[in-house]
């Protein structure tokens, strides 16, 4: 991830790359896509919105609790 500071909050990511893997079997890091969704792990406190992540909490399309393997 590549943040930039000077930016306004929730405009500060500049670069966000996920780690996936390529065609031939090795590891590669490609950037998140608008349009796809993602599976994130967090902690309950940040899953609620905690420590400013009320985005989190309001934006969710599925929650599931448990624990993580």
């Amino acid at each position: 991830m590549t943040i930039n500071l000077t930016k306004p909050p929730g405009q500060r990511i500049a670069e966000l790359l996920i780690k996936s893997k390529a065609e031939d079997g090795s590891i590669a890091y490609t950037s998140v896509q608008d349009d796809q969704f993602y599976n994130v792990a967090v902690g309950n406190y940040v899953a609620n919105g905690g420590d400013g992540f009320s985005m989190i909490a309001q934006n969710k399309v599925q929650h599931l609790v448990g624990n993580l393997m």
